[in-house]
């Protein structure tokens, strides 16, 4: 199957997801995400995490970002470079932080060169996903956005997605340029 073809069936499935089972498979997948996030504190590596501003139908990351509020780790959201407008920057993010509307409608902070987090100083980056596979394959939403920012990244194993379990195939077609995650967190234990 075709990336586009594949990416429009799985938004649609995800879409389709009921009110009710979307919040029950969100608050399990937030508590297996928390649960993992709990064993790597416990050993105090972690201080930097990097995740997501839920878009859409997207796994909702809000449950996750309080806890980690709470914990007193500092939380990174992206923003779309402002220079080199195919990449992302992650910038430090509290309830405190003005968002605003990038041009696809995504919520991001509003830019702050202070409160940049340069990408090597984050200790675990959790990606969207509208895809994903057992080999680590992941598909986005098309635009390579985190493809690009982690092309040369050495840090690879600190790349873990998060999704429902529904947005599991067999295979994702991969291309040699296309991000590979370390793990996935999802819904299922």
């Amino acid at each position: 199957m075709k990336k586009n073809t594949l990416r429009n069936h799985l938004l649609l499935l995800r879409k389709n997801i009921p009110y009710d089972t979307r919040i029950a498979l969100t608050t399990s997948a937030n508590t297996n995400l928390i649960e993992f996030i709990q064993t790597k504190i416990d050993d105090n590596s972690l201080k930097n995490i990097a995740l997501f501003h839920s878009f859409r139908d997207e796994i909702d990351t809000s449950l996750t970002i309080n806890y980690l509020l709470e914990k007193e780790i500092t939380v990174c959201l992206p923003i779309i470079h402002p220079i080199n407008h195919t990449h992302l920057l992650f910038q430090s993010f509290d309830k405190t932080t003005e968002m605003v509307k990038n041009k696809f409608g995504i919520l991001e902070p509003k830019l702050n060169v202070n409160q940049i987090i340069i990408k090597e100083s984050i200790d675990l980056i959790i990606l969207p996903l509208t895809g994903y596979d057992e080999m680590g394959n992941r598909l986005g939403m098309g635009g390579g956005f985190y493809d690009r920012t982690f092309e040369h990244y050495p840090f690879k194993e600190r790349l873990i997605g998060f999704a429902f379990s529904i947005q599991k195939v067999g295979s994702i077609p991969a291309e040699p340029w296309d991000l590979k995650i370390a793990r996935i967190i999802s819904d299922e234990p």
